[in-house]
């Protein structure tokens, strides 16, 4: 976890003042859209994104991006395209 100050953006080991906020694993959120002028944490990036992609998480108001970003390994490799090779039977020759 990361703490940023809430008044400059400086991260701790670079600031002189604390007033710090402090950032749950995973938030890439811009956390000076949150309103956390009365808070010393942001919520925790919830198990699932729920929206329409277009806004931030019903449940835990991330961005989408925080929920990939926090997401198991084994989901995120799941979530990658991967191109489809076709084999040929019989050798890769022609028929």
């Amino acid at each position: 976890m990361k703490r940023v100050c809430k008044t400059c953006g400086e991260p701790e080991e670079k600031h002189h003042e604390p007033d710090w906020l402090e950032l749950p694993d995973g938030c890439v959120c811009d956390w000076r859209e949150w309103d956390c002028h009365d808070k010393t944490r942001l919520p925790p990036v919830c198990g699932e994104y729920k929206g329409d992609g277009t806004c931030n998480c019903e449940t835990c108001e991330h961005d989408k991006e925080c929920h990939t970003a926090n997401a198991p390994r084994e989901v995120r490799r799941s979530r990658t395209v991967h191109p489809i090779v076709v084999h040929s039977e019989s050798g890769g020759g022609r028929e």
